[in-house]
């Protein structure tokens, strides 16, 4: 008898078989994401999603409470995946599909909460 199966891209992708613009570098002996060494894309993307936050915090609410900061945050980094399409389909892949890996980004992005204006 044979039986078919399909099988689900989330699960069979592992980590190591991700697409290389995909690919997080952290700073040697810390857990900091490195952005300067990241694939060009992501580093759009991140980029990109930093300035959305400086946006939203800019226009929209300089005084954030955490929830409402972690959902700029989150827009900030999707909308800026987004923005990128189509290439940067794979990173919006990860993002959606690996909470882990989006929190790498999402420090990132609110590092802008902490840094004192200049």
């Amino acid at each position: 008898m044979d039986v078919l199966a399909t099988v689900d891209l989330s699960q069979s992708l592992s980590a190591t078989q991700w697409p290389a613009e995909t690919d997080v570098v952290l700073s040697f002996r810390s857990r900091k994401v490195k952005l300067n060494l990241l694939h060009p894309l992501l580093h759009d993307v991140v980029k990109d999603g930093m300035e959305n936050m400086r946006g939203f915090l800019l226009f929209d609410n300089a005084f954030l409470d955490a929830a409402l900061a972690l959902t700029f945050a989150t827009d900030s980094l999707m909308t800026a995946a987004e923005d990128h399409y189509p290439e940067a389909t794979n990173i919006q892949w990860c993002f959606n599909k690996d909470p882990e890996y989006f929190v790498k980004f999402l420090t990132v992005v609110f590092t802008l909460l902490s840094e004192k204006p200049t």
